[in-house]
C-alpha cells in the first residue's frame, strides 16, 4: 500500500514517487507490474496452470487485464509464451 510506505518514509506520496522514479527510473507502480509479469512468466514456463489461475497468483483482478498487460511486454500472449517457452 503506498500510503503505508509513504507513512513509514516520512514522505507524501508524491514525493514518494518522485524519489522512488529517480532511483528507479519506473514508478512504484509500474515496479509492482514488472515484478507481478515476471511471476507470471516464471508460473507460465514451469507450471500447467491455467491462465486465469496465473492471473489471481500474481495478483490480477482481471485475465484481460493481465493478458493485455503480459503481451505488452513480453510481446505475446501468455498462452503463446507457454508454447515457445515449451519448445525450447
Amino acid at each position: 500500500d503506498l500510503a503505508a510506505i509513504s507513512r513509514s518514509a516520512c514522505l507524501s506520496r508524491p514525493q514518494l514517487v518522485r524519489q522512488f522514479k529517480m532511483v528507479f527510473r519506473t514508478t512504484p507502480h509500474q515496479y509492482l507490474t514488472e515484478i507481478k509479469l515476471s511471476q507470471a512468466a516464471r508460473l507460465l514456463q514451469q507450471t500447467s496452470a491455467p491462465v486465469h489461475e496465473i492471473t489471481w497468483q500474481c495478483g490480477f483482478e482481471d485475465t484481460s487485464a493481465f493478458c493485455r498487460a503480459f503481451a505488452a511486454a513480453y510481446g505475446v500472449s501468455p498462452i503463446r509464451y507457454r508454447f515457445m517457452e515449451q519448445r525450447n
